[in-house]
This record gives structure tokens, C-alpha cells and sequence, in this order.
């Protein structure tokens, strides 16, 4: 396998997205992300001009308490996958708790390995919802695909009046 080169990492503020980009030999990747002010969904892009094995892999926050480490645990018992005409959708509901994440992804076909999704794609999006408290790991409210750069404007519109509402010097 070859080093990377020109790697980029950006993160902007006034937009509230990240963004990785590298150079593998002739691979170019890149990938960028942001989580939506307008529906509390976060939105990942992937795309590359060559097909790569994506793994989504699913884990929780460990603050080292029995809690957590249980969670862990049961997080792959909890993986449901249910396919739509137009994506994927993925849930994971921690048993003996409230709380889940819906995934859905677009753009690329997927399978469950050992409680990881796989892919082997050169392009994807995915949204993902994370819901707490009665009812746990609710699907995913919109039911279509979603164009990354249209979710990314109506999100940074309500970004840029929190980020513009203060100034430091």
C-alpha cells in the first residue's frame, strides 16, 4: 500500500463543516460532514475516482463506567437493516436502554459484516439521526435521498446568525 500525500484537513467555523481530502499513489479521496442546525441530522459525503471498502462501524462514548461498557457491548445485538427504494436505512437501538441511532445511506449498495456496514463504492452520502428518551432509534423522518450541497445551504443560513452574532478581539 502506498503513503499518502496531500492531505488536507479543514474545519470551517463559519460554516460548521469539516473536510478531509488525500492523494494514495492515484486514488484521490475526499470526504466532508457537517450536523444540520435546521434537523439535528449529521451529513457525510464520500466520494473518490476509485471504488474503495468503506466500513461504518458503530461505537459508543466509554467514560469508563459499567454503564458504558455494557452499552458497548450490545451495540452490534441492535443493528436492524431495512431496505427502502431509494437507500438504506440502518438502526441501532441499545437493548435495556433509550436510546438509538437511524443511518441512511444513498449512493452505494451495503451489507451487514460482523455488526459493521460494508461498502465498496467510489461515492456515497449518508445521514444520520441519533433520537433518545421513549421510543428509542426512530427511522430517519425524510424518506428521500438528499443533495449534500442543499442541505449544507439551509443548514449554514441558520449557522451563520449564531456565528455572526458575536465578535472577539
Amino acid at each position: 500500500s502506498e503513503l499518502f500525500t496531500d492531505y488536507k484537513r479543514n474545519l470551517y467555523m463559519d460554516k460548521a463543516e469539516c473536510e478531509i481530502s488525500y492523494r494514495q499513489g492515484d486514488k484521490t479521496t475526499s470526504r466532508r460532514c457537517f450536523i444540520s442546525r435546521r434537523d439535528d441530522t449529521l451529513y457525510y459525503e464520500f466520494k473518490s475516482n476509485q471504488k474503495t471498502k468503506i466500513t461504518v462501524d458503530f461505537g459508543t462514548y466509554n467514560d469508563h463506567t459499567h454503564f458504558t461498557k455494557a452499552a458497548a457491548e450490545k451495540v452490534a445485538q441492535g443493528l436492524d437493516e431495512q431496505r427502502c427504494s431509494n437507500g438504506i436505512d440502518y438502526r441501532v437501538k441499545i437493548p435495556e436502554t433509550e436510546f438509538g441511532v437511524s443511518i441512511r445511506v444513498f449512493g452505494a449498495d451495503t451489507k451487514l459484516e460482523n455488526g459493521f456496514i460494508v461498502m465498496y463504492t467510489d461515492y456515497f452520502r449518508m445521514a444520520v439521526k441519533c433520537s433518545s428518551g421513549k421510543g428509542g432509534a426512530k427511522r430517519l423522518k425524510a424518506p428521500s435521498d438528499f443533495d449534500y450541497s442543499e442541505k449544507l445551504r439551509s443548514h449554514v443560513s441558520l449557522h451563520k446568525r449564531l456565528y455572526n452574532s458575536c465578535d472577539i478581539k
